[in-house]
């Protein structure tokens, strides 16, 4: 099967307007609706909207073998699995100390006896985000239990976990070092927090026809469509990480690579000095983003080549491809709202 070029050229010129209002009306299930409110009393520093677009993202990737009676489940799941990212994500930004990653680490994937004293800390911003990280995956584990296949994908989970808490200490190692941020450790790295994998692991503990002889096919497609994202994400996101001085986003990497700013005047910025209006302009002017999305529709014909190829007894990968296209015109078009 081959792709229509043009289908990737649309990418770029989707209704914003219609992809924002469509998110905006975007009912949450009660389960999700009130963590949501829980995580505006207690942190506050996402919109709404925010869990209204992952949540709405959902089904995008899901995978075809799992069955309708548990779509929503599924969906429910993942988007409690992308809050729980999402808080750790914000502990990084908030803090920017690794220490406190040991702490979301072991609400996930270790038995905490003493929760009070895991939680508490001297800062009553990182405990906020701690507490909301336990209620999250305790409600998502609580959820799983129900999965037929729970126990045998278990360890793909367990270990996509990690693959995300290795993502944000990267994250942590580049905002310290900006000189460092390079394009290929950036899609190697960052790309396990967009959770393609741990949403695969859930579809894949929900569908009872889904062939284990697929895995290996299944995840060398989603190492593809993870990075994809990231892309996009990276596209959507740069002009608002400059001014919050995270200088993570390939759009970064590139534009050091070829020159157009350097690693002292990141540093500048992120001590609280420089002169984000320049670099913006440097890496407008020179169109670094655009330049992101051309590679990015090279990549996406090869990985839907690739998926049109793959011989798979269960699962229908190509749709699984379309769906990463789907999920980064949405991204792509509610820009910095992601």
């Amino acid at each position: 099967m081959s792709l229509n070029t043009s289908n990737i050229q649309s990418l770029n010129r989707v209704d914003e307007q219609a992809v924002t209002d469509r998110i905006a009306d975007t009912e949450l299930p009660p389960r999700l609706q009130s963590v949501a409110e829980a995580y505006d009393e207690q942190v506050g520093k996402r919109d709404p909207f925010f869990w209204q677009w992952m949540y709405a993202s959902m089904h995008r990737t899901r995978l075809s073998t799992v069955p309708s009676e548990h779509h929503e489940t599924v969906d429910v799941l993942k988007t409690l699995g992308g809050m729980y990212d999402t808080i750790v994500d914000d502990i990084v930004d908030a803090v920017g100390e690794p220490q406190h990653l040991d702490t979301v680490a072991r609400i996930a994937l270790e038995d905490i006896d003493n929760p009070e004293s895991e939680l508490s800390a001297s800062d009553r911003t990182v405990e906020a985000h701690l507490r909301f990280a336990l209620r999250v995956w305790t409600a998502f584990e609580s959820m799983l239990e129900s999965a037929p296949r729970e126990e045998q994908f278990r360890p793909l989970l367990e270990f996509d976990i990690r693959q995300i808490l290795m993502s944000m200490r990267y994250t942590l190692l580049v905002a310290a070092n900006p000189a460092m941020t390079n394009l290929e450790e950036g899609l190697g790295y960052q790309s396990h927090n967009l959770i393609h994998f741990l949403n695969a692991d859930i579809d894949m503990m929900y569908s009872t026809a889904f062939d284990r002889a697929d895995i290996g096919q299944l995840r060398r497609l989603i190492w593809d469509g993870q990075q994809l994202h990231r892309m996009i994400n990276w596209i959507a996101t740069w002009e608002r990480e400059l001014f919050e001085g995270d200088f993570s986003s390939g759009v970064f990497a590139l534009a050091l690579r070829e020159g157009i700013v350097d690693s002292e005047q990141l540093n500048r910025i992120r001590n609280g000095g420089g002169d984000p209006d320049a670099v913006r302009d440097a890496i407008t002017d020179h169109a670094v983003d655009q330049r992101l999305l051309e590679e990015w529709e090279r990549r996406y014909a090869e990985t839907f080549e690739t998926a049109s190829q793959i011989q798979t007894n269960s699962v229908d990968v190509v749709d699984y491809a379309i769906g990463v296209r789907e999920v980064c015109r949405d991204t792509l078009a509610v820009k910095g709202d992601v």
